[in-house]
C-alpha cells in the first residue's frame, strides 16, 4: 500500500508541476504488473483505480520495475518521507 500512495502522490505532483510524459520507477514487482497489466489487487484497489485515473490524464506514463537492491537510494529516500508525512500528520 505504501509503494501505491507514492506513486499516487508522485502522479499528482507531477501533474502540478505540469509534466506531461513520466517514468515512474519501483521496487515493488507486484504493484508494477498489477499497474501495466491492469490486474485488479483487492488490496490496493482503491488506489490503484486512482493511479490508473490519473495517469491516464497525461501524454505518457510508464510504470517500470527496479529490484530493490538497484534502487536502494531511492529506497532511502522514500522511507523518509513517509516517516515525515506521518510525523506531521501527528
Amino acid at each position: 500500500m505504501a509503494e501505491a500512495m507514492a506513486v499516487f502522490q508522485a502522479l499528482q505532483r507531477a501533474k502540478e508541476m505540469n509534466i506531461t510524459t513520466l517514468t515512474l520507477a519501483s521496487d515493488s514487482q507486484k504493484l508494477i504488473e498489477a499497474l501495466n497489466q491492469n490486474i485488479h489487487l483487492m488490496e490496493i484497489h482503491g488506489i490503484q483505480h486512482d493511479i490508473l485515473d490519473l495517469s491516464s490524464t497525461f501524454i505518457s506514463v510508464i510504470f517500470v520495475y527496479i529490484p530493490r537492491n538497484l534502487n536502494r537510494d531511492a529506497d532511502v529516500l522514500a522511507k523518509a518521507a513517509l516517516r515525515n508525512l506521518v510525523t506531521e500528520s501527528v
